[in-house]
């Protein structure tokens, strides 16, 4: 019963490591966390679900037994503790098994609840997108980004442009939207997810156009393009933006 009551002692004064669970008096491995960040801000609902269950629990074992390496360890999703730290700590948006694996082994109400931080989850996806986005665009400084006037091609840099994005979407798809998996897109398959005119998606694969930097994001995404192809095409995109506008302005 001592050790009971001091446990108790140890999670209601802060010295248990609340993310962890694994030992009795460790530091705290919480980091610095931005709750004003999507990514933030869901992590903090993250620690409080863990918090709860902490609270919930009658011993030490019992703790043990919903540590993040118990969990991700038992989980009969696909997850690691790893990616359990990184959700708690807001560094990484975690996939849906790992949702799928903090859930059922901390909210009350178990397997049930899963469906509901689902939909928290992709609502924070859609958040780093809009976030994304918008970063994306503000790199492009003094360029009229953010108009509706696309530019013609007609450079070296549009053409280096469009041969890089035309190899990704050569690529095979992992989705299945219409055909066979490990085919490439379609242009008309792209057009309807990134809600781009196909016409003029087929004059950006070719060069012959400079696409607006929000429909090019668009494309990215329907392409689900990883972040360092994503980095590498937005590099000569914004190149081929900057020259075509130039050799727009000299041609007027």
């Amino acid at each position: 019963m001592a050790q009971l009551t001091d446990w108790h002692h140890a999670v209601s004064s802060g010295t248990w490591d609340f993310i962890g669970g694994e030992s009795q008096h460790m530091p705290n491995r919480r980091r610095p966390i931005n709750y004003r960040h999507p990514l933030g801000a869901f992590a903090l609902r993250l620690r409080r679900l863990q918090a709860e269950a902490i609270a919930r629990a009658g011993s030490r074992d019992e703790v043990r037994r919903i540590s993040p390496t118990e969990i991700a360890r038992n989980s009969p999703w696909e997850s690691s503790r790893t990616a359990v730290y990184a959700a708690l700590n807001g560094t990484r948006l975690a996939s849906t098994e790992t949702i799928s694996t903090m859930v059922a082994a901390w909210d009350i109400r178990g397997k049930l609840a899963i469906g509901e931080w689902l939909m928290a989850r992709n609502k924070v996806e859609d958040e780093l997108i809009a976030l994304r986005y918008k970063e994306d665009v503000d790199a492009y400084p003094g360029t009229g980004a953010t108009s509706d006037t696309r530019v013609i091609g007609e450079t070296e840099e549009a053409a280096e442009f469009a041969k890089a994005l035309s190899a990704v979407r050569q690529r095979p798809r992992s989705v299945i939207l219409s055909g066979e998996a490990g085919l490439p897109w379609l242009v008309t398959d792209i057009s309807r997810v990134a809600d781009v005119d196909a016409d003029a998606l087929v004059e950006y694969l070719s060069g012959q156009f400079v696409p607006r930097p929000s429909e090019l994001l668009r494309v990215l995404d329907a392409l689900s393009v990883g972040p360092a192809d994503r980095s590498r095409l937005l590099e000569l995109h914004r190149s081929a933006w900057k020259a075509s506008s130039k050799w727009m302005s000299r041609s007027n």
